[in-house]
């Protein structure tokens, strides 16, 4: 039987996360699914995982230069098969915050536990416990969070957590761009 697996990446939560850990990003984003798909691959044999992107860009009438390096990078995504799901920028005094992430994500959560075996969360937002509770019955979802965040209601409702820092340990050290100190 063929695996089915989903990776759903909240750019904003994950990016934050992996700061912490003194990591600007990936590059390629795609290297996460690969070595996911990899690691199920030797647990459960023949495995399809797809990979979701939830994040943002700047109005294009606010920031243009903003605007067209998100789209870009948007493009990036896209051209790697990773889906990216587009929420709203606001501007809040003098910084962007993003809008419609949680809902998305938590909506695809939902929907997806019905043709996956199990997802991959990559946030560690308390506003998705709900959506993971409700998934428990038909689809394993794991967490992947850091040691470094308490998030202790979306470790509480998944069914596993696998700490970030463990899987940036297998990933390709030429796939990881670290912050200049």
């Amino acid at each position: 039987m063929m695996i089915k697996a989903a990776i759903l990446v909240d750019e904003n939560n994950l990016v934050s996360q992996l700061k912490m850990m003194g990591i600007q990003g990936l590059h390629p984003w795609g290297s996460i699914r690969e070595v996911m798909k990899e690691l199920l691959e030797r647990e459960y044999g023949p495995t399809e995982v797809v990979c979701h992107f939830y994040g943002a860009a700047a109005p294009l009438n606010k920031n243009i230069n903003e605007h067209y390096n998100r789209k870009r990078f948007f493009q990036a995504l896209r051209k790697d098969n990773i889906i990216v799901h587009e929420g709203r920028c606001i501007s809040n005094n003098s910084k962007w915050e993003e809008k419609g992430i949680d809902v998305m994500i938590g909506l695809d959560v939902v929907e997806l536990s019905r043709t996956q075996n199990i997802i991959f969360l990559f946030s560690g937002d308390s506003d998705l416990a709900p959506a993971v509770e409700r998934v428990k019955r038909p689809c394993k979802v794991v967490s992947v969070i850091s040691n470094q965040l308490s998030s202790r209601w979306i470790k509480k409702v998944s069914d596993s957590v696998l700490p970030l820092e463990a899987l940036m340990a297998i990933i390709d050290k030429s796939h990881i761009r670290y912050i200049d100190k």
